[in-house]
């Protein structure tokens, strides 16, 4: 049986709310980091690709059934 689009368009939201959410934890302690001057190697890189992804994650239109969604950093 098929899922009815507004099934996927709900999944849809549901994973993108989950992976804004992750990436905002990440990113909350990325600048915490930064922010005390703690950072190692490639930290703030890292909290630049997980603010890029926040970004594109916000464009993803969940009421499109085909949704694709960006890649972790």
């Amino acid at each position: 049986m098929k899922p009815k689009p507004e099934d996927i368009q709900y999944q849809n939201q549901v994973i993108k709310t989950a992976l804004i959410n992750e990436a905002n934890e990440k990113i909350a302690v990325l600048q915490d980091i930064i922010d005390l001057d703690m950072q190692e190697s490639n930290e703030e890189e890292q909290l630049k690709q997980w603010k890029k992804y926040r970004i594109l994650l916000t464009r993803v239109d969940a009421s499109d059934v085909n949704a694709v969604f960006p890649e972790k950093p």
